[in-house]
């Protein structure tokens, strides 16, 4: 059974239009693999068609994508009415986000805030410092003092 398999990965596939369908999609539908399922996908590729014409009309950055017509895809019913309340529920929970437009009296405000906030985290981050410290030099401290007593 492995002989075949290098057998068949060996040999190259030759295709025709009948076996392949194309859809050109804009980039941002590419980031979730779900959505290939919703392309709408050309199926009857005619003999004389052109990429930079009808009825692709390809031009700088536009996507091409090609599938397999051989495979079968099994999409059911249910899983398109979960796939359809998911993005509903994405639709629902994206809320725009507004943005402030401080005064400059609110802006010295706020960069003084952050001053503060900066100092009070260089003390406690000194704090820490001090409190390993301590500790370091009492184990050293107390090594020291077991070293001598055995000796």
């Amino acid at each position: 059974n492995d002989n075949d398999d290098d057998d068949n990965n060996n040999t190259p596939l030759i295709l025709t239009k009948d076996d392949i369908s194309v859809v050109k999609p804009f980039s941002y539908l590419l980031k979730d693999l779900e959505n290939m399922k919703k392309l709408k996908w050309d199926v009857k590729i005619k003999n004389d068609a052109i990429l930079t014409e009808t009825p692709f009309r390809l031009k700088d950055g536009d996507l091409l994508v090609f599938k397999y017509n051989k495979d079968l895809e099994n999409i059911s019913s249910q899983d398109e009415a979960s796939n359809d309340k998911e993005n509903n529920n994405k639709r629902i929970s994206s809320t725009e986000v507004g943005f402030n437009i401080y005064t400059p009296a609110q802006q010295l405000q706020r960069e003084e805030i952050k001053k503060q906030e900066e100092k009070a985290r260089v003390v406690e981050e000194n704090e820490k410092v001090l409190e390993v410290r301590s500790r370091m030099e009492a184990l050293l401290e107390a090594t020291c003092n077991e070293q001598m007593k055995e000796e």
